[in-house]
């Protein structure tokens, strides 16, 4: 986005850090991040990563790459109630019932519940892949996306006019 003094500027939308940047913007520090985590899809590893699932402009949002978005990895959102590392107000840790989760910032949770439930729906069943929730997500990781949470946070956090807009 444009600001008032002519910066440029992209928000991380995991930790709200205001990247202030000159054009061309190279994505170095930032990174565009696939909220239903690119591991997580049932065409990955990418035959081709031109493939409308992996260039979804519903599901990739701009985020730190260091200590954000390589933070986050394949983990699921979830609240952190053990936190054992942050940026601003992004959260790594575990959750109540012991598992590694990455919570956002509370003005992104809903945003980025819906950007998940889209893409487990949009392309489910397209060239018979199932796009379910994994779980386990991986040997790493053996527990899976919480939906119950991902609700919950959809009505926490209700679309507002930006997203509403960028849909």
């Amino acid at each position: 986005r444009d600001t008032t003094n002519g910066n440029k500027v992209i928000n991380c939308v995991y930790s709200g850090e205001n990247y202030v940047y000159t054009e061309p913007l190279t994505w170095n520090y930032m990174s565009r991040e696939h909220s239903y985590c690119h591991n997580w899809m049932p065409t990955n590893p990418a035959d081709s990563p031109e493939k409308p699932e992996y260039n979804d402009q519903h599901n990739l949002y701009p985020t730190k790459q260091v200590g954000v978005n390589a933070t986050r990895s394949n983990y699921p959102l979830g609240d952190v109630t053990t936190q054992t590392s942050f940026y601003l107000a992004s959260k790594f840790g575990t959750n109540a019932s012991g598992e590694q989760v990455f919570e956002p910032r509370a003005q992104h949770k809903g945003n980025a519940a819906r950007a998940i439930m889209y893409m487990a729906t949009a392309y489910n069943g397209i060239s018979g892949n199932n796009w379910k929730l994994r779980n386990p997500i991986s040997v790493s990781i053996p527990y899976g996306q919480d939906q119950n949470l991902l609700k919950k946070w959809h009505f926490q956090d209700l679309p507002d006019s930006y997203e509403i807009s960028r849909n």
